[in-house]
């Protein structure tokens, strides 16, 4: 199922956590309703579709765009959509990640392009099914040796940053990586010879 912002007056600001998550469980709700038939309770209740006897109704979205929705906070219940496998939620807020966004084991493509990140969450180093990491445009100043956790990766983005630091013996072990993208961050202070495995002309762009 392919998916896409149906609701654009979401927004987290200092509502309660009830609240925000009554907003995000309504997201999901109206995602549904384009595939199934909503129980009126639910559309009374929408927190309630976060309950275990709903969970064949989440295991139908695969594909989530929460793009421009001026998110700061994404609820733990995330972790629910187990069948997930890509997440987009670039242009935010984000400055974090739940640590329930780990029990999303099937997702391969994440995007967090345009938000408040000062660091890559840890919890993204436990996503190691991932193939697409896309973190442009933040203000990530390292890239942590942690990264030789994601075996699996194919893309990484990191363009626009703040970047001067990276593991001389990181990439290299990221044998599957085909696009590894890092243009205007402080490159200047990057010693590229730390990098020898990697082929620059195609990768390191």
């Amino acid at each position: 199922m392919n998916i896409s912002p149906l609701l654009s007056n979401y927004s987290i600001n200092e509502e309660s956590q009830e609240n925000e998550l009554k907003k995000f469980s309504e997201i999901i709700l109206s995602i549904l309703e384009n595939e199934v038939s909503i129980p009126s309770h639910l559309i009374q209740f929408p927190n309630n579709i976060w309950n275990s006897e709903n969970a064949h109704l989440l295991e139908k979205i695969t594909i989530l765009d929460l793009r421009d929705l001026d998110l700061k906070v994404i609820p733990p219940e995330i972790g629910r959509l187990n069948r997930l496998k890509d997440l987009d939620l670039s242009n935010n807020e984000i400055t974090s990640l739940p640590k329930e966004i780990e029990q999303l084991k099937e997702l391969i493509q994440l995007s967090l392009n345009n938000n408040k990140l000062v660091e890559i969450p840890e919890i993204i180093y436990e996503l190691i099914q991932l193939k697409g990491l896309y973190l442009s445009d933040n203000l990530i100043c390292q890239l942590d040796a942690k990264i030789t956790n994601l075996k699996n990766l194919e893309w990484l983005y990191l363009n626009n940053n703040q970047i001067n630091h990276i593991p001389p013996n990181a990439l290299p072990f990221l044998e599957n990586l085909k696009k590894f993208s890092l243009g205007n961050n402080f490159s200047n202070k990057l010693n590229i010879s730390d990098l020898p495995n990697l082929n620059l002309m195609s990768k390191f762009l």
